[in-house]
């Protein structure tokens, strides 16, 4: 893109050198921001057809420079001269030999192209930057939209779409500086809106957006869409905020990586309408009726958190003391659940199998050892939404609660993998009491 910015910088100098009157001994300055912004101009420049390599000095030393022809009857050149990498006393003898105007410097004028003010240069030298000048921020910005509408290279499709997004760009009264006009005027020169300039430009590459008439209203929710991903990636929990813009698992992880730039627009405005319906769905674990449902057997529940997320992972304990080898555990809801939502990969297992029934998630246990633990870790994911996600770690223990009552307000279920779980408890715990009490030991 710069290098189209370039050019066109280099094609906006020679027209206005040609638009205005240049006296032999002029001189004037072009400053940009650093030393490469200074090279990359000058590199672009000595490309022109109509530039050639200018020798500063009569003896065959020091470095070069670029020229053009202003005025081919008189012979008229403006010279181009790089102040990166000389010294100041150079510049000064540069700038007395164009006042001169002898032996090389006969009917020439001087541009210094400059990262910096240096008063050696721009005492007596008009900066084109300035009022009137070629390169003005202010002219630049008023004429953007006018030069678009000029252009010859750019199709009707992209002249829309790009003024659009000039209006949304350049629109207040912010400083600016010459470097800020580089994307669109690149863009002019190029002739054409590439994938790549739409995300230089704060937007979404859109397939579809050709098949509008009125593209406004969707370039508009386009550039906010893309404001707010991009300031989601500002903070630590990016893919938690993503999921408050859009839902689908691999949208989800695409605009939370390193080139969620990449994801085309069609993809997002889906994902957006699915979070919409999805909030029109809801399920909710009915905790309070757990122990009601099984009756004929006694089971801890607890959640993990106190939060919406947190309720949605639960810690289950069911005490098998009777030593049964099958058992059945019902989970309640407020809505009807359905099989093809358990996520887990083993529905079918050897010792259980998970189902639905109604508004019940059920798991079978059968083939139990009637005195060894088992745990299974149980998945559902109503609607395939992520916030309606629940996750059921059951532990299954052959003796009663008496044994670890003291746990009851602290414990942790963690299935690690087929028969393998821990009971977890807090490390900052003062007291812990185990067993029923018939013998005691501190």
């Amino acid at each position: 893109m710069l290098r189209e910015y370039y050019k066109f910088l280099g094609n906006r100098l020679i027209d206005w050198s040609q638009t205005i009157t240049i006296q032999a001994g002029d001189r004037y300055v072009l400053n940009f921001e650093n030393d490469d912004q200074v090279r990359q101009f000058m590199s672009v420049l000595s490309e022109f057809n109509d530039i050639h390599n200018f020798q500063l000095m009569d003896e065959q030393s020091g470095p070069n420079a670029l020229a053009f022809d202003i005025d081919t009857d008189s012979h008229m050149q403006l010279v181009v001269v790089s102040t990166v990498e000389v010294t100041p006393d150079y510049l000064v003898n540069l700038r007395n030999r164009i006042g001169q105007q002898q032996g090389v410097w006969e009917n020439t004028a001087l541009l210094f192209v400059s990262n910096k003010v240096l008063d050696s240069i721009n005492s007596g030298a008009k900066d084109i930057g300035r009022q009137g000048g070629p390169f003005n921020t202010g002219a630049l910005k008023r004429n953007v939209q006018a030069t678009v509408d000029k252009s010859e290279k750019l199709s009707k499709d992209d002249k829309d779409v790009l003024k659009f997004m000039v209006k949304t760009i350049y629109d207040g009264e912010q400083e600016l500086t010459l470097m800020d006009f580089a994307d669109v005027y690149g863009i002019i020169e190029k002739g054409e809106l590439s994938d790549s300039d739409y995300i230089q430009m704060g937007y979404f590459q859109d397939q579809d957006l050709s098949t509008y008439s009125s593209k406004e209203e969707r370039l508009a929710e386009n550039h906010a869409d893309y404001v707010n991903i991009s300031l989601a990636h500002g903070f630590g929990d990016v893919r938690s905020r993503i999921t408050k813009i859009v839902d689908g698992e691999k949208l989800i992880s695409d605009l939370s990586g390193n080139n969620w730039q990449s994801v085309n627009y069609k993809q997002i405005l889906a994902g957006k309408e699915r979070l919409k319906q999805n909030k029109k769905i809801s399920l909710v674990y009915d905790a309070e009726i757990m122990q009601g449902i099984n009756e004929d057997m006694l089971i801890w529940d607890r959640p993990k958190g106190t939060s919406k997320a947190g309720q949605r992972t639960r810690y289950i304990i069911v005490f098998n003391d009777k030593h049964q080898n099958k058992l059945t555990v019902k989970f309640p809801f407020d809505a009807t659940v359905q099989d093809k939502w358990i996520t887990q990969s083993k529905i079918n297992h050897k010792h259980y199998t998970v189902g639905t029934h109604k508004n019940q998630l059920v798991v079978d246990f059968s083939d139990l050892k009637t005195n060894e633990p088992e745990s299974v870790k149980v998945r559902y994911r109503h609607h395939d939404i992520g916030s309606l996600g629940f996750t059921f770690n059951i532990l299954i223990l052959p003796f009663t609660d008496n044994k670890i009552l003291g746990l009851r307000p602290y414990y942790r279920v963690k299935v690690k993998g087929e028969k393998k779980a821990n009971l977890e408890i807090p490390s900052d715990m003062d007291e812990l009491i185990l067993g029923s009490g018939i013998q005691s030991k501190n």
